[in-house]
């Protein structure tokens, strides 16, 4: 909801966690319009079997507007080979994706392009998970275009969910027994629900 009332003064949304190199739309809440972008960056560790990274942004002094960033990385292997850590360039998003800036209007057509290119999906996924080998099981997988387009799309879990055509549900919440897990100590499970 502050996303929505604030749009016109957000410059950006920056997220971790996920230690991916990816972007996820933002929505209204009470439409489907796209009221921001939020920048998810890929981490400083190893974590997942990813390459370390990070980037450096390029802003508007004036206007605090988001130009484009610059994705650097390192590669282990060739850090271990040569016993020496370089941290490379990897990208320019706007030249990677063709766009003038990171203004949000221009993402829904670049998720587009993700989702119907296999070339620029096997780039994105290659990037995304930092060049490490969960990208190309990624792109390898069924269906897999599908659901990085809906990923991107979507702004919740509920919207990714309906978009890919099937849901996933905690059993535990399903069956209302949230306090077992943590009773019994026992793992979450997780079912396919068509």
């Amino acid at each position: 909801m502050l996303i929505d009332r604030y749009t016109n003064i957000i410059r950006g949304l920056f997220a971790g966690h996920s230690h991916e190199d990816t972007f996820q739309l933002m929505k209204g809440i009470y439409d489907t319009k796209t009221t921001g972008i939020t920048f998810v960056h890929p981490a400083l560790t190893t974590y997942r079997m990813s390459n370390p990274s990070f980037r450096v942004y390029e802003v508007d002094p004036k206007t605090y507007a988001l130009i484009d960033y610059i994705q650097y990385r390192l590669y282990i292997d060739k850090a271990d080979k040569e016993d020496k850590a370089v941290w490379e360039v990897v990208y320019r998003f706007s030249e990677s994706h063709g766009v003038e800036t990171l203004d949000y209007k221009h993402f829904p057509g670049i998720i587009e392009k993700i989702g119907k290119d296999r070339k620029k999906f096997e780039n994105f996924t290659k990037m995304m998970y930092s060049e490490g080998p969960r990208g190309l099981k990624l792109f390898n997988a069924p269906n897999s275009q599908e659901f990085i387009r809906c990923r991107l799309y979507s702004s919740d879990i509920y919207e990714y969910q309906k978009c890919i055509g099937f849901m996933f549900v905690n059993i535990e919440y399903f069956f209302g027994y949230a306090i077992y897990s943590r009773f019994f100590n026992l793992p979450w499970s997780y079912v396919l629900e068509p």
